[in-house]
């Protein structure tokens, strides 16, 4: 790499009056595809709304147009709940469909990821290389989890990008040999973490914090044992009890008409039948005590896991933590204090960060504090992490902390209303946790007013020192508060 024929590129939006303006520029020539597929190339323009002719005179109001979001959202005479954005930027289609629940419903560790990965390998009229092709044809892209799936292509694209999207969630084939195959590749999967000590640790820390037979106390993968005793039967089984209409939330962004973007959704989905939705029950989180857990692993590197149980996403304190994350674990450019203080100060890691709403959702998340440092240094490493987190219940944040955050957090707010594909992922999340479509500049309004107090009072109200989980894996260790008993 030579480092003297480098080439830096900004682009520099201009304001209305010619001068130069400031803030991101809007996203150019985006390339999607997969699969060696043909490339689509546009330019969306976020600050652009719709019918929006002139750009807003202020940054302020830039912003606050950029998080204005004003879709509709309908019920399909079958159950199925449909958000449409009409967003004249480009013309892009994005779709982003969600099945819900289902890894927290899934009757064996595994099925439900195993279930999304066979959605791509066929169905009963097409094989998985048919559907590739198709979209592929065209430029677009289609992926798959067991949550649901996506898609992204040029607006003239989007019948076609609907009824394979329909096509893909209503009748896949789960043919056996499919089945073998999707099911070698998660042991694979499986193999893989099993031998990557951080990927260990989070899955002990997570089996700590909610228990073994709870599903977010397991990994998505499942087990080894779990995943060889998977049958056809019970994906098919899965897939009839999640992947239903009334259990179905798809979210659309596209520069054509509302009217004509649900039009061509009834087409691809009006017919389809299905069940109630499913009812999902979790076992009880553990009651939060404090742990000492060690796990000896043959590794260059020491990872330490610190935290206990979280919160749901829709906690009142949210903005309040979300300040608080900024301050304490996740500031940009390694400006937070773990940072400043365990990796800049001290050089004790590289990689250092503590947050409480990172994973919040519809179930409480985890308050997580994660470190990888030498072997050697892990004991003065943990005991700075615990002092830096005692620390955000007694000393506020200083007024630059404070405008840093909320700069962080309005930054990613815009970021994230940029890309079609972006606002409709957002969409989703914005209906499933109840939020309401005017969230984004709500939010903004709300992180706006926070205080030093409200972060420290949100602190002692959430962080509980006295009931952290604390895991080291690092070589040279004796196990220590481990329980051996594997998730099933």
């Amino acid at each position: 790499i030579d480092l003297d024929r480098g080439v830096i590129a900004r682009s520099i939006p201009k304001a209305p009056d010619g001068a130069s303006g400031g803030g991101a520029a809007p996203e150019g020539a985006k390339r999607v595809g997969e699969k060696g597929a043909r490339s689509a190339r546009y330019r969306e323009d976020p600050s652009a709304g719709a019918g929006a002719v002139a750009a807003p005179s202020t940054p302020a109001a830039m912003i606050a147009k950029a998080l204005t979001l004003e879709p509709t959202r309908t019920v399909l005479s079958n159950g199925l709940t449909l958000i449409v954005l009409e967003r004249k930027t480009a013309p892009v289609f994005a779709a982003s469909l969600e099945i819900r629940d289902g890894r927290l419903g899934e009757e064996v560790a595994g099925l439900d990821a195993m279930t999304g990965s066979l959605l791509e390998e066929g169905t009963t009229a097409h094989t998985g290389a048919e559907l590739a092709a198709a979209i592929g044809a065209v430029g677009g892209s289609l992926s798959f989890s067991g949550a649901g799936v996506s898609t992204k292509t040029l607006s003239k694209d989007a019948a076609l990008a609907l009824s394979l999207m329909a096509e893909a969630i209503r009748t896949p084939a789960f043919a056996a040999d499919a089945v073998e195959r999707v099911r070698g590749q998660q042991l694979s999967a499986i193999a893989q973490e099993l031998d990557t000590p951080r990927a260990v640790g989070q899955a002990l820390f997570n089996r700590a914090i909610y228990g073994a037979d709870h599903p977010l106390g397991r990994s998505a993968n499942g087990s080894p044992e779990s995943v060889k005793a998977v049958t056809r039967e019970q994906v098919v089984a899965h897939h009839a009890r999640f992947f239903v209409p009334k259990n179905t939330t798809l979210a659309i962004v596209s520069d054509r008409p509302a009217a004509d973007i649900a039009t061509l959704v009834e087409k691809a989905f009006g017919d389809w039948a299905g069940g109630e939705k499913p009812v999902v029950t979790t076992p009880a989180i553990p009651e939060a005590k404090a742990r000492v857990m060690r796990k000896a692993v043959e590794a260059e590197q020491a990872n330490i896991f610190v935290g206990h149980v979280g919160i749901e996403r829709k906690d009142p304190d949210f903005a309040a933590l979300e300040v608080f994350d900024n301050v304490f674990g996740v500031g940009a450019g390694f400006t937070s204090r773990l940072a400043m203080n365990v990796r800049d100060q001290k050089g004790l890691a590289y990689t250092v960060f503590g947050s409480i709403t990172g994973n919040a959702g519809i179930r409480p998340g985890t308050l997580r504090l994660f470190a990888g440092t030498k072997p050697k240094d892990w004991p003065v490493a943990l005991k700075e992490m615990h002092l830096e987190l005692a620390g955000m219940l007694t000393r506020p944040p200083t007024p630059d902390e404070l405008a840093g955050a909320k700069a962080a957090i309005r930054g990613d707010l815009v970021t994230g209303c940029e890309g079609s594909a972006e606002v409709a992922a957002l969409l989703l999340k914005l209906d499933r946790f109840g939020l309401g479509f005017d969230y984004p500049k709500r939010h903004l309004d709300e992180i706006a007013k926070i205080t030093a107090d409200d972060v420290v009072r949100a602190a002692k109200a959430h962080v509980k020192p006295d009931r952290l989980v604390e895991l080291i894996v690092a070589p040279g260790l004796t196990a220590e508060g481990l329980d051996p008993a594997p998730a099933k």
